[in-house]
């Protein structure tokens, strides 16, 4: 399975890159890895990621926001501040 929460651009006609994952986690046995990433094409046409991973605790619940400004991102787990990459 792949528990996900991300924004993709509609403007494109939601052709990947960009996409922004606020929270990704896929396979059993990985329910309490939770990943971040900042999927897009550089000025150059080549496609990047940034991201993160956390582990949590999958038996509780959590929280999970993004914060997405002109050239930055910050994600949030459970109102902690978690990584930011950068693009």
């Amino acid at each position: 399975y792949i528990t996900d929460f991300w924004l993709a651009s509609a403007s494109n006609n939601y052709k990947w890159p960009p996409e922004i994952d606020i929270y990704e986690t896929s396979g059993v046995g990985n329910a309490g890895k939770a990943h971040i990433f900042n999927h897009y094409r550089d000025s150059g046409g080549v496609n990047r990621s940034e991201g993160r991973e956390r582990t949590l605790d999958a038996s509780q619940w959590h929280t999970y926001a993004c914060n997405w400004q002109p050239g930055s991102i910050q994600w949030y787990v459970d109102g902690v501040a978690v990584g930011s990459p950068i693009t």
